[in-house]
Protein backbone atom coordinates (compact mmCIF):
# COMPACT_ATOMS: atom_id res chain seq x y z
CA UNK A 1 0.00 0.00 0.00
CA UNK A 2 2.83 2.55 1.01
CA UNK A 3 5.07 1.46 -2.05
CA UNK A 4 2.11 1.94 -4.61
CA UNK A 5 1.44 5.16 -2.59
CA UNK A 6 5.11 6.07 -3.52
CA UNK A 7 4.83 5.23 -6.89
CA UNK A 8 1.88 7.56 -7.34
CA UNK A 9 3.66 10.30 -6.05
CA UNK A 10 6.85 9.84 -8.02
CA UNK A 11 8.35 8.73 -11.22
CA UNK A 12 10.30 5.10 -11.56
CA UNK A 13 13.13 7.15 -12.19
CA UNK A 14 12.50 9.68 -8.59
CA UNK A 15 12.15 6.52 -6.53
CA UNK A 16 14.42 4.01 -7.94
CA UNK A 17 17.24 5.43 -10.57
CA UNK A 18 17.83 8.33 -9.12
CA UNK A 19 19.03 7.17 -5.46
CA UNK A 20 20.96 4.33 -7.42
CA UNK A 21 23.03 6.34 -9.23
CA UNK A 22 23.70 8.52 -6.67
CA UNK A 23 25.23 5.68 -4.75
CA UNK A 24 27.35 4.78 -7.13
CA UNK A 25 28.12 8.39 -9.12
CA UNK A 26 27.61 10.51 -6.06
CA UNK A 27 26.60 14.61 -7.42
CA UNK A 28 28.81 17.06 -6.19
CA UNK A 29 27.74 21.04 -5.33
CA UNK A 30 28.95 22.73 -8.41
CA UNK A 31 29.77 25.55 -5.74
CA UNK A 32 31.58 23.80 -3.08
CA UNK A 33 32.22 20.25 -4.30
CA UNK A 34 30.23 19.41 -0.86
CA UNK A 35 28.50 15.81 -1.79
CA UNK A 36 24.78 16.23 -2.16
CA UNK A 37 22.07 14.48 -0.41
CA UNK A 38 19.58 13.08 -3.03
CA UNK A 39 16.78 15.78 -2.47
CA UNK A 40 19.31 18.16 -3.15
CA UNK A 41 20.36 19.72 -7.05
CA UNK A 42 22.89 21.21 -7.97
CA UNK A 43 23.50 23.30 -5.00
CA UNK A 44 23.73 22.22 -1.26
CA UNK A 45 22.02 23.54 1.13
CA UNK A 46 24.63 26.12 2.41
CA UNK A 47 25.33 27.08 -1.01
CA UNK A 48 22.09 27.64 -1.46
CA UNK A 49 21.28 29.57 1.24
CA UNK A 50 23.86 31.80 0.09
CA UNK A 51 21.81 32.92 -2.84
CA UNK A 52 21.33 36.61 -2.53
CA UNK A 53 17.80 36.14 -3.21
CA UNK A 54 15.86 39.37 -4.70
CA UNK A 55 12.39 39.16 -2.97
CA UNK A 56 10.93 40.18 -5.89
CA UNK A 57 12.16 43.39 -5.79
CA UNK A 58 15.17 43.65 -8.56
CA UNK A 59 15.41 46.57 -10.69
CA UNK A 60 15.22 46.37 -14.58
CA UNK A 61 18.86 45.75 -16.09
CA UNK A 62 20.11 48.92 -18.43
CA UNK A 63 18.20 48.35 -21.73
CA UNK A 64 14.96 47.15 -19.99
CA UNK A 65 14.32 50.32 -18.17
CA UNK A 66 12.47 52.16 -20.75
CA UNK A 67 10.29 49.14 -21.10
CA UNK A 68 6.80 48.83 -19.52
CA UNK A 69 7.41 45.52 -18.15
CA UNK A 70 7.34 43.50 -15.14
CA UNK A 71 10.27 41.08 -13.61
CA UNK A 72 10.13 38.53 -11.31
CA UNK A 73 13.75 36.92 -10.48
CA UNK A 74 14.34 34.75 -7.46
CA UNK A 75 18.27 36.50 -6.54
CA UNK A 76 21.07 38.17 -7.95
CA UNK A 77 23.39 37.10 -10.49
CA UNK A 78 27.18 37.97 -10.00
CA UNK A 79 30.85 36.23 -10.63
CA UNK A 80 32.18 33.95 -7.80
CA UNK A 81 29.13 33.71 -5.86
CA UNK A 82 26.63 30.48 -6.22
CA UNK A 83 24.01 31.86 -8.73
CA UNK A 84 26.98 31.56 -11.57
CA UNK A 85 27.68 27.76 -11.05
CA UNK A 86 23.87 26.78 -10.96
CA UNK A 87 23.60 28.57 -13.88
CA UNK A 88 26.18 27.35 -15.59
CA UNK A 89 24.81 24.07 -14.67
CA UNK A 90 21.49 24.45 -15.87
CA UNK A 91 22.48 25.44 -19.18
CA UNK A 92 25.25 23.31 -19.69
CA UNK A 93 25.67 20.19 -17.98
CA UNK A 94 22.30 18.36 -19.11
CA UNK A 95 20.48 19.35 -15.96
CA UNK A 96 16.97 19.07 -17.23
CA UNK A 97 15.46 17.96 -13.96
CA UNK A 98 17.01 20.58 -12.16
CA UNK A 99 16.09 23.25 -14.58
CA UNK A 100 12.31 22.36 -13.80
CA UNK A 101 12.91 21.87 -10.38
CA UNK A 102 14.69 25.70 -10.19
CA UNK A 103 11.23 26.95 -12.47
CA UNK A 104 9.43 25.25 -9.39
CA UNK A 105 11.43 27.42 -6.93
CA UNK A 106 10.96 30.29 -8.98
CA UNK A 107 7.59 29.99 -9.02
CA UNK A 108 6.90 28.70 -5.15
CA UNK A 109 8.52 32.02 -4.30
CA UNK A 110 6.13 33.76 -5.71
CA UNK A 111 3.13 32.63 -4.36
CA UNK A 112 2.69 34.48 -1.52
CA UNK A 113 2.91 37.69 -3.27
CA UNK A 114 -0.45 38.00 -5.07
CA UNK A 115 0.99 38.31 -8.59
CA UNK A 116 -0.94 38.28 -12.11
CA UNK A 117 0.22 35.74 -13.95
CA UNK A 118 0.34 35.97 -17.84
CA UNK A 119 -2.16 33.59 -20.32
CA UNK A 120 0.81 32.38 -22.30
CA UNK A 121 4.22 31.36 -20.67
CA UNK A 122 6.82 31.54 -23.29
CA UNK A 123 10.74 30.07 -23.27
CA UNK A 124 13.59 32.45 -24.99
CA UNK A 125 14.01 29.98 -27.79
CA UNK A 126 17.31 29.05 -28.93
CA UNK A 127 18.52 28.26 -32.24
CA UNK A 128 17.57 24.80 -33.68
CA UNK A 129 21.04 24.24 -33.96
CA UNK A 130 22.27 24.94 -30.84
CA UNK A 131 19.41 23.56 -28.88
CA UNK A 132 20.26 20.38 -30.67
CA UNK A 133 23.59 20.32 -29.93
CA UNK A 134 23.07 20.99 -26.78
CA UNK A 135 19.90 18.55 -26.19
CA UNK A 136 17.73 21.21 -24.59
CA UNK A 137 16.53 24.29 -24.11
CA UNK A 138 17.28 25.49 -20.22
CA UNK A 139 14.53 28.41 -20.61
CA UNK A 140 12.18 25.60 -21.77
CA UNK A 141 12.20 23.60 -18.50
CA UNK A 142 12.33 26.97 -16.57
CA UNK A 143 9.03 27.27 -17.79
CA UNK A 144 7.54 24.18 -17.30
CA UNK A 145 8.46 24.05 -13.46
CA UNK A 146 6.67 27.51 -13.01
CA UNK A 147 3.86 26.04 -14.80
CA UNK A 148 3.59 23.41 -12.73
CA UNK A 149 2.82 25.79 -10.05
CA UNK A 150 0.58 28.32 -12.00
CA UNK A 151 -1.33 25.62 -14.43
CA UNK A 152 -3.16 28.55 -15.75
CA UNK A 153 -0.32 29.59 -17.32
CA UNK A 154 0.00 28.14 -21.12
CA UNK A 155 3.44 27.25 -22.11
CA UNK A 156 4.00 27.99 -26.04
CA UNK A 157 6.84 27.31 -27.70
CA UNK A 158 5.52 27.95 -31.13
CA UNK A 159 5.40 31.82 -30.78
CA UNK A 160 8.98 32.77 -31.33
CA UNK A 161 11.36 31.40 -32.94
CA UNK A 162 15.45 32.04 -33.50
CA UNK A 163 16.59 32.84 -37.22
CA UNK A 164 19.92 33.57 -36.34
CA UNK A 165 22.10 31.33 -35.06
CA UNK A 166 24.73 34.52 -32.96
CA UNK A 167 27.35 33.62 -30.58
CA UNK A 168 27.16 33.97 -27.04
CA UNK A 169 26.87 37.41 -25.33
CA UNK A 170 28.88 36.98 -22.25
CA UNK A 171 32.41 38.06 -23.76
CA UNK A 172 30.74 40.61 -25.55
CA UNK A 173 30.13 44.65 -24.67
CA UNK A 174 27.22 46.54 -23.59
CA UNK A 175 27.28 47.70 -27.55
CA UNK A 176 27.74 44.75 -29.40
CA UNK A 177 25.00 42.93 -27.61
CA UNK A 178 22.37 45.03 -28.54
CA UNK A 179 24.11 45.23 -32.06
CA UNK A 180 23.83 41.16 -32.66
CA UNK A 181 20.18 40.97 -31.40
CA UNK A 182 18.52 42.59 -33.71
CA UNK A 183 17.21 40.60 -36.46
CA UNK A 184 17.72 37.44 -34.88
CA UNK A 185 14.19 36.55 -33.68
CA UNK A 186 10.75 36.04 -35.63
CA UNK A 187 7.09 35.98 -34.64
CA UNK A 188 4.69 33.40 -35.79
CA UNK A 189 2.05 35.54 -36.78
CA UNK A 190 -0.60 32.76 -37.22
CA UNK A 191 -0.75 31.61 -33.58
CA UNK A 192 -0.88 34.20 -31.15
CA UNK A 193 -4.53 34.81 -31.51
CA UNK A 194 -5.76 37.90 -29.03
CA UNK A 195 -3.66 37.00 -26.28
CA UNK A 196 -3.26 40.23 -23.99
CA UNK A 197 -0.45 39.28 -21.34
CA UNK A 198 2.46 36.74 -21.95
CA UNK A 199 5.47 35.93 -20.02
CA UNK A 200 8.89 35.81 -21.17
CA UNK A 201 11.12 33.15 -19.21
CA UNK A 202 15.05 33.32 -19.52
CA UNK A 203 17.73 31.54 -16.87
CA UNK A 204 19.57 35.00 -16.43
CA UNK A 205 19.46 38.92 -17.46
CA UNK A 206 23.16 40.82 -17.78
CA UNK A 207 22.26 43.27 -19.84
CA UNK A 208 18.51 42.74 -21.04
CA UNK A 209 19.67 42.91 -24.72
CA UNK A 210 18.46 39.81 -25.61
CA UNK A 211 14.95 40.26 -24.08
CA UNK A 212 15.39 43.88 -25.63
CA UNK A 213 15.39 42.76 -28.95
CA UNK A 214 12.06 40.36 -28.53
CA UNK A 215 10.03 43.01 -26.88
CA UNK A 216 10.87 45.45 -29.71
CA UNK A 217 9.86 43.08 -32.07
CA UNK A 218 6.49 41.81 -29.91
CA UNK A 219 5.71 45.07 -29.46
CA UNK A 220 6.58 46.14 -33.30
CA UNK A 221 3.05 43.94 -34.01
CA UNK A 222 1.20 43.96 -30.46
CA UNK A 223 2.13 47.76 -28.93
CA UNK A 224 -1.21 47.07 -26.24
CA UNK A 225 0.11 43.33 -25.04
CA UNK A 226 1.46 43.08 -21.15
CA UNK A 227 4.78 41.60 -20.78
CA UNK A 228 6.05 39.97 -17.85
CA UNK A 229 9.66 38.22 -17.65
CA UNK A 230 10.56 35.76 -14.92
CA UNK A 231 14.12 34.59 -14.99
CA UNK A 232 15.86 32.98 -12.23
CA UNK A 233 18.76 35.84 -12.03
CA UNK A 234 19.31 39.16 -12.82
CA UNK A 235 22.90 41.29 -12.82
CA UNK A 236 22.37 43.57 -9.74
Amino acid sequence: MVFNSLLKKHSIREVFLKPLLHLFFPYRCHACSIELFSNESILCIFCETGLEHTFNQAELPQYLVSESITLHSLCYYSKGHAAQPLLHALKYNHERDACFDWGLMLAKSLKNRSIEMPEYLIPVPLHPKKEYLRGYNQSEYLARGIQAVYPSAQLRLDLIKRVKNSNSQTRKNRHKRLHDVRNVFELNAHTWGTVSHIGLVDDVITTGATLKGIIELIKSKYPDIRITIFVLAVTK
